[in-house]
């Protein structure tokens, strides 16, 4: 497994050629296309034996520590740095045709690995070189069609990385993650959910709109502090109505057909924390081209070999030029 995850190929270096005035095409199903799919396939199927697939979801999200203990919060420069990748991560998704689920399952990497793992702001090309390795492996786990090339190196951010560097950042990811990377999705829910908390196949408006609240949720908050069900659920219902009583809100979560799997409370939050963010700013979908681009890296100021110094322990010690593999811990 690890071998094929290490692989040379590289999604980012087949980034389409941005469109005039910068913005990069859309991928020809539309930005929900592939949510709006898979809804109205579960539509067409039926729900029936879904059950069984909702637990095991949740009870994998219970071993990858998703909601348990205590919460994790960013300090104000990761959390710059991170709303950044995030950018980055949706401006590549739009640039490649990615799923939406690869490009929130980057984010959960992202959050995952910085949770654990102090980044010093003085090695800003580690969180540059972290988040190439958290899209890649994204990408390898969950898209089927995946554009590769190999070239020597290529650019994002104004920094230049080799695939060897890549390649030993995503071992450095898996390793530090335990190997977990399979971990639930609120885009593995929604085709679920939606099936038992509205009978006709809603329209795409109703489908975009969730996509764009879960969306939306990523950027303010740490995804490790909750549970991918309880954002699926939560964007279900603020899409449906999104100024429903306490009262009526609990009643609607509890008569719900999966509300024994859920986490009720979670939810709640999450559905709150949904009404009070600014969707015209925080759900705005990024469409402008990424800096993304092959080129050989050339030494120059941008190179990490001038931030060379000791770290503590437990602090990830990076400090070879990002052409060659860091060291792993």
């Amino acid at each position: 497994m690890a071998d094929d995850l290490l692989c040379h190929e590289d999604i980012f270096l087949a980034a389409s050629t941005p469109s005039q005035g910068g913005a990069a095409a859309e991928p020809p199903s539309g930005a929900d296309g592939d949510v709006l799919t898979e809804v109205r396939s579960k539509y067409e199927i039926g729900g029936d034996g879904d059950e069984e697939f909702v637990r095991f979801l949740v009870e994998k999200e219970t071993a990858h520590g998703y909601g348990v203990g205590q919460s994790v919060d960013f300090d104000v420069w990761v959390s710059g740095v991170r709303t950044e990748a995030i950018d980055w991560f949706f401006n590549t998704r739009a640039s490649l045709g990615l799923r939406w689920k690869t490009a929130h399952l980057s984010v959960t990497h992202f959050d995952r690995f910085l949770s654990k793992f102090v980044i010093e702001p003085h090695r800003i090309w580690v969180a540059r070189l972290l988040q190439l390795a958290c899209l890649s492996l994204a990408a390898k786990m969950e898209e089927t069609d995946s554009p590769s090339l190999s070239l020597p190196s290529y650019q994002v951010h104004g920094w230049s990385f080799g695939y060897e560097a890549i390649a030993r950042m995503e071992f450095q990811v898996l390793t530090k993650l335990g190997f977990r990377l399979n971990t639930p999705s609120p885009f593995d829910y929604i085709p679920c959910f939606l099936i038992k908390a509205v009978e006709v196949c809603p329209p795409m408006e109703t489908v975009s709109r969730i996509t764009k609240l879960i969306l939306a949720l990523t950027r303010v908050v740490n995804l490790r502090n909750h549970r991918p069900s309880s954002i699926a659920i939560a964007a279900i219902m603020a899409a449906l109505d999104q100024n429903m009583e306490a009262d009526a809100l609990m009643s609607r979560l509890n008569t719900f057909a999966y509300a024994h799997l859920l986490d009720i409370g979670n939810a709640v939050e999450c559905y709150n924390l949904m009404n009070n963010l600014d969707m015209e700013d925080a759900a705005e979908i990024p469409v402008v081209s990424p800096d993304v681009s092959p080129a050989r890296f050339d030494g120059s100021s941008s190179s990490a070999a001038d931030y060379l110094g000791n770290v503590k322990r437990r602090r990830l010690d990076f400090d070879r030029p990002p052409d060659r593999p860091p060291d792993l811990l």
